[in-house]
């Protein structure tokens, strides 16, 4: 990746139903997407993440790598979080590769060349698939509906 910074604007409406937190203590102790920006301009992304349990937890783990690193290389990391409540694994499976795809966090790529889109685009499906590889009925359950609607699972994803 080469070093030149392009930010892109993110459209506000990209934002809606995303709450903001100044540290960890503000944010809930509820399931949902989270993600951690380099500063309150909002313009790089680095992470984004789910949590199934606590969005506060699971940034708080010692162990949480992307949250250490923010901590480390940014002087005030801004916290993002949007509040999902539901027993859909699936659902939030896909608001998070929504949000991937939409705040195009480095760190959730490495080093991925954003200009590649096919890289990219190959990269959020294989994650996708791979959140299904412990539930293949509802991976089948996709395949068939993909089949019925004839369409493409990146059509399925980011229409």
């Amino acid at each position: 990746m080469n070093n030149k910074t392009n930010y892109f604007k993110i459209p506000d409406c990209y934002f809606e139903g995303w709450e903001s937190a100044k540290s960890l203590a503000e944010l809930p102790r509820l399931p949902g997407l989270y993600a951690i920006f380099s500063n309150y301009k909002l313009e790089e992304c680095l992470y984004v993440g789910k949590s199934q349990n606590s969005i506060r937890g699971r940034l708080s783990m010692s162990t949480h790598k992307p949250n250490l690193l923010a901590k480390l290389n940014f002087k005030s990391p801004c916290y993002l979080y949007k509040i999902i409540q539901t027993d859909d694994v699936s659902e939030i499976n896909f608001q998070e590769c929504f949000a991937i795809s939409v705040f195009r966090p480095i760190w959730n790529f490495g080093e991925v060349d954003w200009s590649d889109e096919k890289l990219v685009m190959e990269e959020k499906l294989r994650r996708f698939r791979e959140s299904f590889k412990d539930k293949p009925e509802e991976w089948r359950k996709i395949e068939e509906d993909l089949v019925r609607r004839n369409i493409s699972l990146e059509t399925y994803l980011y229409s």
